[in-house]
């Protein structure tokens, strides 16, 4: 059973993303009720070393940090090659997935994507009752902007723009999550049809947990990759798909990351990061972005749905 004066969060990362976790984990500690304990899980699968060494020393009184490895894991799933959101190519995006049945000492959790910060205390957004709910989220902005993705959605999933939400940042019901067996719903799924998908684990949490997702207040996942669906007084901000501050000079809300940045040990390295950001990769970005549309017309124009899964007795919703 969850020790109530215990959150615990989950990031998932690789070494490319190690600066930007420090950002998110120094401004988590920054605003949390000091009274309460936070256990920080870091999922990876072969994070090096010294990157560990470097991000150890964030850790305080009421605020611990270890390093998971998810060799087991990754081995089951290696061979999907679904793209984040056509950004970023990792087998991490579905570590969330399994939190549930790796951590049975936890009955309810916190999921955040390592490009965030946090302007509040996530003990507020841990208070959340969820009910039977398996999953808390924000609806997402991108699904809900470009005509591509919301056919998208709707065609291949049957699921609204307004009722998708972004799994970058989550509230798990872990007790109901291993209750029903989620896990081994997403496997199923995964192994037997190899959807073509543009959100990879955010696309299976959606649809596996529809009708049973609660959703909450934008501040909880303020997201730029939509820059005018963002604004000022997020209590969670992430920098979703292109736009990040580390990036880009006029990132959407950036100056919330750079506050944070030198507390996190690694502002140098995020400098240098958006110093050696060229007119080529900006170019690049966009061309991700033109891909990942491209990919969800295609997605739709396919037999190998989920909806068709569905019409031919596949039972995919929880």
């Amino acid at each position: 059973m969850t020790n109530t004066t215990t959150v615990p969060i989950f990031f998932s990362v690789d070494d490319g993303y190690v600066p930007c976790l420090a950002v998110a984990l120094t401004s988590i500690r920054a605003n949390k009720n000091p009274q309460v304990d936070f256990e920080i899980n870091i999922l990876n699968s072969g994070l090096l070393a010294d990157n560990q060494k470097r991000l150890a020393p964030l850790a305080a009184p009421h605020f611990k940090i270890r390093f998971i490895a998810m060799d087991a894991v990754t081995k089951q799933i290696s061979g999907d090659t679904n793209k984040l959101r056509g950004d970023y190519v990792t087998l991490t995006i579905y570590f969330r997935l399994f939190i549930a049945d790796m951590f049975p000492q936890y009955d309810k959790a916190i999921y955040i994507d390592a490009d965030t910060v946090a302007d509040g205390d996530l003990t507020t957004l841990f208070a959340t009752d969820m009910g039977d709910h398996l999953f808390a989220g924000v609806a997402d902005p991108v699904m809900m902007t470009y005509p591509e993705t919301i056919e998208y959605i709707q065609r291949d999933f049957g699921v609204q723009p307004g009722e998708y939400i972004n799994s970058g940042v989550l509230l798990m019901n872990l007790a109901q999550l291993r209750k029903e067996h989620f896990s081994s719903r997403f496997l199923h799924l995964l192994k037997t049809y190899h959807f073509t998908m543009i959100a990879a684990d955010q696309d299976y949490i959606n649809v596996i947990a529809q009708h049973r997702i609660k959703y909450l207040p934008k501040i909880w996942n303020m997201q730029t990759g939509v820059p005018t669906a963002a604004e000022p007084g997020g209590k969670l901000i992430h920098y979703n798909l292109f736009g990040k501050p580390w990036h880009y000079q006029n990132a959407k809300l950036g100056d919330r990351f750079w506050h944070y940045a030198p507390a996190s040990g690694f502002e140098n390295d995020l400098k240098q990061q958006l110093a050696a950001f060229t007119p080529a990769d900006q170019q690049a970005d966009r061309d991700s972005m033109a891909g990942m549309l491209k990919t969800a017309v295609q997605a739709c124009h396919t037999s190998n749905t989920i909806l068709n899964a569905v019409k031919h007795g596949e039972q995919v919703a929880l």
